[in-house]
């Protein structure tokens, strides 16, 4: 009897460790592994910044004579150029949804840097990234050929 016992225990045992686990759900809503649709990918060049603040206003690239090509690459890294006043900086990109208040949102940070919202005109053409739910500034690039 113990001997019946023992074997339908180990037969159970051997039958549970061989048995395939079950498949993970794919139908995930996690917005971090989130991939875009509409490409940000390539090379902008900036039109604009609006900001707040105690210099609330607008700068463009004739109020410095300053010319800034940002390239975002499809490998989730970056390059940002300019011809004066900025140092040429590079790093990683990491891209993802959130929710804000009740609607998702896009976002792209730059290394480590606090993350933007972002988003396309409806044509693709201009780039916005905005930082004025940190009550900070909004800028807007072209997309270059």
């Amino acid at each position: 009897m113990m001997k019946n016992i023992f074997l339908i225990i180990l037969t159970l045992v051997i039958i549970i460790s061989i048995a395939k686990p079950p498949k993970k759900n794919t139908n995930t809503n996690n917005t971090s592994s989130w991939v875009e649709n509409k490409t940000i990918y390539g090379k902008w060049e900036w039109l604009k910044t609006e900001c707040c603040g105690k210099k609330k206003g607008t700068t463009t690239p004739d109020t410095y004579g300053d010319k800034i090509i940002l390239e975002l690459l499809p490998n989730n890294t970056f390059a940002e150029n300019a011809n004066k006043y900025r140092v040429p900086r590079s790093g990683n990109i990491t891209l993802s949804k959130v929710n804000s208040y009740d609607k998702q949102v896009k976002t792209i940070q730059f290394n480590d840097e606090r993350p933007a919202y972002y988003s396309l005109s409806q044509n693709g053409d201009t780039l916005i990234l905005s930082w004025e739910h940190l009550e900070l500034q909004k800028e807007y690039y072209l997309k270059t050929k």
